[in-house]
């Protein structure tokens, strides 16, 4: 559930996100690209204003970003012209989809404002085998990056440090293993995927 002061802070942030240091430098959203290139079906969680799923619907059949503030999700409405982009407001704890109904999915910058058991567990519900996932968190051997978690819990009430290893290790045990584990700047970008062959599933989760 989001909280008064998360939905303040972050529809606020709806209006200049994409010129704020908090979005994804371009070298960042290139791996991201190349790691989920191919994928049918991408669910983008945490899709703020809509940045990277707009660039993902380049390289994959059907993107959904999700995003559980409203001002968020209408400037990603309101910005996309893509024909294969939907936009859902959803919490990340309780996904309005389908079992095992995407093949890529994204994380990025957002598990730290969520409960990462709950947030990983339900993910991987919707995951089918063989998904590809990547997950973007800051980097802990990064002082800005530590600097920037705290102000932003000043400010939200909700921004938790994540360790990229108690990820990884979580997703593990959840039978993912791990493709790639790289140090970007400020930020930490893993990359996963689902044990098991098989497709997405038939029935697609944008209509």
């Amino acid at each position: 559930m989001e909280g008064t002061r998360q939905r303040v802070f972050y529809g606020l942030l709806s209006r200049v996100y994409e010129r704020s240091p908090l979005s994804l430098p371009k070298h960042l959203v290139k791996e991201i690209l190349r790691d989920l290139k191919g994928c049918c079906r991408v669910l983008d969680v945490g899709c703020a204003t809509g940045y990277l799923t707009r660039k993902l619907a380049a390289v994959c059949d059907r993107v959904v970003g999700v995003d559980i503030n409203r001002k968020m999700v209408e400037a990603s409405q309101s910005r996309n012209r893509l024909p294969n982009v939907k936009f859902v407001r959803a919490d990340a704890h309780n996904l309005p989809f389908p079992d095992a109904c995407f093949d890529g999915i994204v994380l990025s910058e957002i598990l730290q404002h969520l409960d990462v058991i709950r947030a990983l567990k339900e993910v991987d519900r919707v995951a089918a085998r063989g998904c590809r996932m990547a997950v973007v968190l800051p980097d802990p051997t990064s002082r800005a990056a530590r600097v920037a978690t705290r102000l932003i819990h000043v400010f939200t009430g909700n921004n938790a440090w994540v360790s990229p290893g108690t990820v990884v290790g979580i997703m593990r045990d959840m039978d993912w293993k791990l493709v790639r584990f790289q140090s970007a700047g400020k930020r930490v970008l893993i990359t996963m995927e689902k044990r098991g062959a098989g497709d997405a599933g038939r029935s697609g989760p944008g209509g």
